[in-house]
This record gives structure tokens, sequence and C-alpha cells, in this order.
């Protein structure tokens, strides 16, 4: 009986490593069949591109050709493309019939210029400042990480100042709250964290610190729009949202010789001050 037990073990042992022997054989031999090689970047499909054309896309899969099929990574080739800023997600996946890689990315769309390390007093910030995309979700991009000819089409309307670091942990709220709000915001100033200042359809608008108040705030400058029908945006300093409840417009003194507003909805306080 024990004979026989360890009879069937030996012939177990011998068929697991027949299988496995020709497990091995079958994966050399699909490694070096000749239909299972990328021969050139023609058999790599890229698909969910729309501002990265497709040759630019090829030159970040560092592939070389020939090379078999099956020894590509497409985790390597997905982990590759997402350390490129421009794309936040890669899925790679191969193809044997007919042999061919495919390339599935998402890529990041740019929603404000974003500028860091401002030259105070500098006629030409752009030059001298670090200057880079931000998606909604608050991802840098560099400039130069497009070619030269999708720069040239990307153009946000949208402008932040300011070192990423300061406002990344809000940015993504931010942006949603002021897409819904109805405002026209041209210009995020985020380079003082004590006072975001946003540049408006209205004029400019000192809000404090970012705060949960700023749904309020937005509501609360919606309001104000009437104030751009009775007063010249010019004479207007700023608008001072840092308490909701309490508006004030500040005004330039040597504009302002008029009567104050009236009948603004919210009701804010005229401030004048010296013209600068």
């Amino acid at each position: 009986m024990r004979r026989n037990r360890d009879f069937g073990q030996v012939l177990k042992a011998i068929w697991q490593t027949l299988s496995l022997s020709g497990l091995l054989a079958i994966t050399i031999w699909a490694m070096t069949r000749p239909s299972w090689v990328l021969r050139d970047n023609r058999q790599v499909a890229i698909e969910g591109n729309s501002l990265l054309s497709k040759p630019v896309i090829l030159s970040r899969l560092a592939l070389a050709y020939p090379q078999s099929l099956l020894q590509i990574s497409p985790m390597a080739i997905a982990q590759t493309l997402e350390s490129y800023p421009p794309i936040a997600d890669a899925k790679v996946a191969r193809r044997l019939f007919p042999p061919s890689l495919v390339v599935q990315v998402q890529e990041r769309t740019p929603v404000a210029v974003a500028i860091a390390r401002l030259i105070p007093n500098s006629s030409t910030p752009y030059s001298k400042a670090s200057v880079g995309f931000l998606d909604s979700r608050g991802a840098w991009i560099p400039f130069e990480s497009y070619p030269a000819q999708v720069r040239q089409r990307l153009k946000p309307q949208l402008k932040v100042l300011g070192s990423p670091e300061t406002y990344r942990a809000y940015w993504s709220s931010l942006y949603q709250k002021i897409g819904q709000s109805g405002i026209e915001v041209l210009e995020i100033d985020c380079q003082d964290p004590s006072n975001l200042i946003l540049k408006t359809e209205l004029g400019t608008v000192h809000l404090g610190p970012y705060s949960e108040r700023l749904t309020k705030q937005l509501h609360v400058l919606a309001q104000m729009s009437p104030i751009s029908t009775q007063i010249n945006s010019r004479q207007i300093d700023y608008i001072d949202l840092k308490n909701p409840a309490a508006p004030l417009v500040q005004m330039y003194q040597k504009e302002t010789e008029e009567s104050p507003v009236q009948n603004v909805p919210t009701n804010p306080k005229i401030i004048k001050s010296n013209l600068q």
C-alpha cells in the first residue's frame, strides 16, 4: 500500500515537471515567434489623446524595435507615461492577434495659466517667472511640457499667481466654487496666504484667507453686480469681502466726488481712499 502511494507521488512529481517544462518551452517558442514581434511604432495604437499627438506620445514610450511583444512590460510603460505631466493616467495592454500594443491615455485639461515667483515691479513677468498650466485638480503642468504648436492652442482665460504649494490644498474646491458662482473671474492672486485676491468683472476683490466662507463671499459678490451700472469700475480701488456680512467698497479719493451708490442689494459701505 505504501509502495503504491510512493509510486503515485513520483508520477505526480514527474507530471508537474513535464508540465512546467512544456509551459516554459511554449513561452520560449512564443517569444521567438516572428509574428509576435513589434517591428515598428505602426503596431502601437494610441487612444484617448486630444491635445498630444500620437508622435509625441510614442516618443515617451521608450520602446526599441524590433522587440518581442511578450518581453514588453505594460505596467512599466504606463508608469513612464504617467510621469509625463500632461498625462494623468495611462493603461497599456498587449494584443496578440494581430500583434500590437494598445495605449490608452487620459490627458490633463489645462484650465488656468499659473505664474509662480513673480518679480515685483517687472514689466515682463512671463519671462521672469515660472510659468505653467493648472488642471481642475491643481496639478502643475510645466509650460515646456507641451510642444510649441500645442502651447499656441492652450490659452486659458484664467490666470493664477503664486507658488502652487500655497494653494494646492484648496485649489480644486476654489476652482469649482468660482465656476459655479456665475461671476467672471480673470485672475486669482494667491501670493499672500492671508488675503486671496480676485480680479473680476466687477473689479478687484479681497477675500482674506481661503475659508469655508468662500461660497457666501461669492454669493454676496454676485448680488453686488448692479454696482457696475452705478459706479465706473475705474473709481473702485477694491471690494472688501473679508466679512461677507459687511462688504466694503474702497474708492479712489480723486474719483469719488459724487454721492454714494444707492440701492445696492448687499448695501456695501463706501470708503474713499487716496488715489495710488
